[in-house]
């Protein structure tokens, strides 16, 4: 399988929104959310929220900070963030700073590919699409595609993912693109995250420059992407990443190794 990975160390600028450590949050206990921030959304096979993205319809449309934490699974879905307001998503492990050891997976199955003659954009294929709207996301915005209109406003000004791996397995094999992740009109960073396809792996897409403001400031937050300040990088190797057993879905073709 080709993959993307992230293994390093946390920036420390980047560590947390809030005073509650993070990692006192995504540890296991009998009451997960010991530790958490308050009004932690849960997401887990047996929870109220069984899926990350009904967790996310669930937030309110403003721009307070809201958290989330995922226990571990396989979750077969798309999750896609259009609010504004910081979004924080963690998945459960004991060891946060070992990407090898996340319990938390979210797969989707889908590549440009799909079928004969295909024109599908690839922003239909990612498996978490971070976004204010879809035309924003399409690989064809701009003069020649999908237009994006000059007053679309900014999406998320602080979306931060810890510890989960993200998953498009349409084929074993290169298909046509396969997003795992898409980031547009965003600031967006991965922390001991892994991302894993076999073509076009991450995308993101930046909103064209726009006239200062009076006060000579920009009308929108600059575009960020932190992948905790590591490359990309994309190879073939043999080791498939850890499966919990409690799944909601079955493992992924192919296999792959983490650097």
């Amino acid at each position: 399988m080709r993959v993307a990975v992230l293994t390093t160390g946390l920036l420390q600028a980047f560590t947390a929104a809030s005073a509650v450590s993070r990692k006192r949050c995504q540890y296991p206990t009998p009451e997960p959310l010991d530790g958490c921030p308050a009004d932690t959304v849960l997401v887990g096979p047996l929870q109220h929220f069984n899926t990350v993205q009904s967790a996310i319809l669930s937030l309110p449309h403003d721009t307070s900070p809201q958290h989330i934490l995922v226990l571990p699974g396989n979750y077969t879905e798309q999750v896609n963030i259009t609010r504004a307001g910081p979004v924080y998503l963690y998945g459960q492990t004991k060891d946060p700073n070992d990407q090898s050891k996340n319990t938390v997976n979210i797969i989707w199955h889908n590549a440009t590919g799909a079928a004969v003659h295909s024109t599908l954009d690839n922003a239909y294929t990612s498996v978490l699409t971070v976004a204010p709207t879809f035309n924003s996301s399409t690989t064809g915005s701009g003069p020649n595609g999908n237009p994006v209109p000059a007053d679309t406003a900014f999406g998320n000004t602080d979306f931060r993912a810890y510890n989960l791996n993200l998953i498009n397995d349409f084929k074993p094999y290169t298909s046509g693109p396969s997003l795992a992740v898409s980031v547009s009109y965003a600031n967006a960073g991965f922390y001991h995250c892994g991302f894993y396809s076999y073509q076009d792996t991450v995308s993101s897409i930046l909103p064209p420059p726009r006239p200062a403001t009076p006060h000579n400031q920009p009308p929108h937050p600059s575009p960020r992407s932190t992948l905790a300040n590591s490359p990309t990088r994309t190879f073939t190797a043999a080791k498939s990443p850890a499966r919990p057993t409690s799944s909601t879905a079955s493992a992924p073709h192919g296999s792959s190794r983490v650097y």
